[in-house]
Parts: C-alpha cells; sequence; structure tokens
C-alpha cells in the first residue's frame, strides 16, 4: 500500500460518514441553584414514593427516574398512585 488508505480503512470510513451524528451527551452545566432544586425536588419525590428518584435536565423538560426492584414494584407503586388520585 502506498500512501492512502486500504480498502478496509476506505469501507470503515465510508460507514462511519453514512451514520448519524451523535448527539452531545454532556450535560450542560447548571446554576448552583438549579441544581440544588433538583436535588431538592428529587428528595421529596423519594419521601412521598418511597423509592430512589432521579431528576434530570432533558430539553427544556425534567426526566425523571424511579428506581425499582422489579416490575412486582412497579405495579404496586402504579396501584398506590392510582389510589391516591381518587
Amino acid at each position: 500500500m502506498r500512501g492512502g488508505w486500504s480498502v478496509r480503512e476506505t469501507e470503515h470510513r465510508a460507514k462511519l460518514a453514512g451514520q448519524p451524528k451523535k448527539k452531545d451527551s454532556r450535560s450542560k452545566t447548571l446554576a448552583p441553584e438549579e441544581a440544588e432544586a433538583l436535588r431538592d425536588a428529587a428528595d421529596k419525590l423519594e419521601s412521598a414514593l418511597g423509592h430512589e428518584v432521579k431528576l434530570r435536565p432533558r430539553g427544556g423538560e425534567i426526566a425523571v427516574e424511579i428506581r425499582l426492584e422489579d416490575l412486582d414494584q412497579a405495579l404496586a407503586l402504579a396501584r398506590s398512585l392510582s389510589r391516591r388520585r381518587r
């Protein structure tokens, strides 16, 4: 091979070029007040639900993650929340 790419390298780069660009996975830095408010809200949700909760900003909204051990816990939580709404 003289200078340039091998056939494999060319194929690899062509494949990469055709793939969609990855979004920037790094989250934007929150102001200290915003980060504290998210932690406070997560703590309050954890107390209310009895499960670990994580809050993350996602495109102008807030994503809520509730950690559960299994599907039975998820269903029990759904029933409990449903009873509270009535």
